[in-house]
């Protein structure tokens, strides 16, 4: 723009410019920053002092009036970048049409935007690094609230608490409210499933009471068999409705009370001494292999009713000996010396009301209440041969390697 606006022809229509460019770099030869003035007919007709001996190669100038900036590289020099413009002079024989370009050397724009990242980049690097931290700290503290709510939820699911804390910052008071009134909710619904199956199992009381007050009536007018048949029967229903009770108290207070252990050896006397009172247990040794140190995970009412069904199970079965053991990774093991379970029978034995042997009492409810409770409590109930050719039945955390069990 400077050159456009100095730039003019003489009466002799020379090509003169009344005024050069300000920049000291134009008169300095070789500089890399340069400016010249063509003419259409004649070629050059000025340049700066900075071009000095060479001859600047320019493309096919831009139409009048319009600015165009390129690169211009001849392979023979270093490269340079132009800013190229032609420019309708009025002359004293007419007007002439001038072709004004300033071009500057690539190497010193490169240079020049070296230094410029240079001095930036450490500035930049130490933006990179606050701006990361900042961000942490912020997303880490505006986490920090979802932090806690997921904690208290796992205190709910412990049962060391039993609804959350409404001191939250007010973003997640919504969350916070939501989840007690579902809680509440829940606890209704237990309750009130609880005390269907109390009235449920006191109005089934009566009709068994006097199921078996008929049956000693039967057998006390010489009806033995019959007598017999529903006094097995009653026995049965009343052996139903206590384990189903029993299991559904226990999910009604809660799935899995962290924290309890209960020593194996006192439970499994207790059970041992008990059965030893039976028919069963009059024929069979029952063998108690565990220390004081053997401990399941479990409330002492729970692992009573898992080590009772399988003691009680084994002790049916037996020929003459059950044992107790534990086992590497604190597996648990009930061993009888019995006829087995075939291994396709095997899985249909857990099912709730299986029987695979039909003789004697009962309902085919033992080993499926085992399978829940340990299941509560992230244990397994697993079947197969005892080292003695009976059944082994071995319980053990669903975390425990097979190979600690085999």
């Amino acid at each position: 723009r400077q050159i456009a606006g100095a730039v003019a022809v003489d009466a002799s229509g020379v090509v003169r410019l009344d005024q050069e460019p300000a920049n000291p770099l134009f008169s300095l030869p070789l500089s890399g920053l340069y400016w010249q003035i063509a003419d259409d007919g004649t070629g050059v007709q000025l340049r700066s002092r900075s071009v000095w001996d060479q001859t600047l190669t320019l493309v096919l100038p831009p139409p009048s009036g319009e600015v165009r900036v390129q690169t211009i590289d001849d392979g023979k020099n270093p490269p340079l970048l132009a800013a190229e413009r032609s420019l309708v002079v009025a002359g004293p024989i007419g007007t002439r049409t001038l072709h004004i370009s300033v071009l500057s050397s690539l190497d010193a724009v490169y240079a020049e935007r070296n230094a410029f990242l240079l001095d930036l980049a450490p500035a930049i690097a130490v933006l990179a690094v606050v701006l990361t931290v900042a961000g942490y700290v912020q997303v880490s503290n505006g986490l920090q609230p979802l932090e806690r709510l997921r904690k208290a939820v796992a205190d709910i699911r412990a049962d060391r608490v039993q609804r959350l804390s409404e001191d939250v910052p007010v973003e997640v008071v919504p969350v916070v409210e939501e989840l007690n009134a579902l809680l509440a909710a829940q606890s209704r619904d237990v309750q009130r499933a609880r005390d269907r199956a109390a009235d449920l199992a006191h109005a089934l009381k009566t009709p068994l009471a006097a199921l078996a007050g008929d049956a000693e009536r039967l057998r006390q007018q010489g009806n033995l068999e019959i007598a017999a048949q529903i006094k097995v029967l009653g026995e049965s229903m009343q052996h139903i409705v206590e384990h189903e009770m029993a299991r559904f108290r226990s999910r009604g207070a809660t799935s899995v009370r962290t924290g309890r252990t209960t020593e194996l050896v006192p439970v499994a006397s207790g059970i041992a001494r008990t059965i030893g009172r039976t028919p069963d247990g009059e024929r069979v040794r029952i063998e108690i292999a565990l220390s004081g140190d053997d401990r399941v995970p479990f409330d002492v009412e729970d692992a009573a009713e898992v080590l009772g069904n399988l003691m009680e199970n084994a002790a049916r079965h037996a020929r003459t000996l059950v044992r107790v053991s534990a086992l590497e990774g604190g597996a648990i093991a009930v061993d009888d010396d019995g006829d087995g379970i075939p291994p396709a029978l095997r899985d249909r034995a857990t099912e709730r009301g299986q029987r695979l042997d039909e003789r004697g009492a009962g309902a085919g409810l033992g080993l499926a209440i085992v399978t829940d409770i340990l299941s509560d409590y992230g244990w397994a109930l697993t079947l197969m041969t005892a080292p003695n050719g009976g059944l082994r039945a071995l319980i053990a955390s669903r975390s425990t390697p097979k190979s600690a069990t085999a």
